[in-house]
């Protein structure tokens, strides 16, 4: 490979790294989901704004802050940011509820809540977990609820690529990639299939 093709191979990694950093996925995940579910001027604006507009906030508060650190390399910074985002995701499923909310749409407000608990858990005490990857793959598994097995598919292979991006970038491994990957299908599955009808039917 040419010094010149490498530079765009970096360029286009940083792009999907930004593209699908977590803190605006999530809202791209949601947008799919309106196409398809019903959903009032209330639901979207709670999603919205509890799913991605906090979080973006508080990114950009803590890179000023940091000197410019988007890329939130420090753990202390992944910390903070993960339990702003927790809170934000609690906060969002709630208010999804008291509106009466599609279940698709509140169901994965709640999985965004507890990926991001359990990727922050495994960051802190295992490995650095993609979020990148956690943030594409995990909705897949209500992308499977809400348009079938193709568009599960395409999320899983989104999720792959944005995964090559971060590797490409030094930021992760494939290993930790891969972990991502399979964890947030797993935890979204548990989630879709089991716990959330039981929470939700109380």
């Amino acid at each position: 490979m040419s010094m010149r093709d490498m530079t765009i191979a970096k360029k286009l990694s940083v792009l999907l790294s930004f593209a699908f950093a977590p803190q605006v996925s999530s809202a791209y995940a949601f947008v799919l989901l309106f196409l398809v579910v019903k959903t009032s001027v209330d639901a979207i604006a709670i999603t919205l704004l509890f799913s991605s507009a906090v979080q973006v906030a508080s990114l950009l508060i803590y890179a000023k802050a940091s000197g410019g650190d988007l890329n939130v390399d420090s753990m202390k910074g992944r910390s903070l940011l993960f339990t702003v985002a927790v809170a934000s995701y609690c906060a969002g499923f709630l208010a999804l509820i008291h509106v009466a909310a599609p279940y698709p749409i509140s169901v994965l407000m709640l999985c965004y809540a507890i990926n991001t608990t359990v990727a922050a858990i495994m960051t802190k005490y295992v490995t650095k977990v993609s979020a990148h990857v956690w943030g594409v793959a995990g909705p897949s598994v209500v992308i499977l609820y809400a348009y079938g097995i193709a568009g599960f598919a395409a999320m899983l292979v989104l999720a792959s690529i944005v995964g090559a991006a971060r590797v490409s970038l030094r930021k992760h491994t494939w290993a930790q990639v891969a972990l991502a990957l399979v964890l947030s299908v797993l935890v979204t599955s548990f989630i879709v299939y089991a716990l959330a009808p039981a929470i939700l039917l109380l």
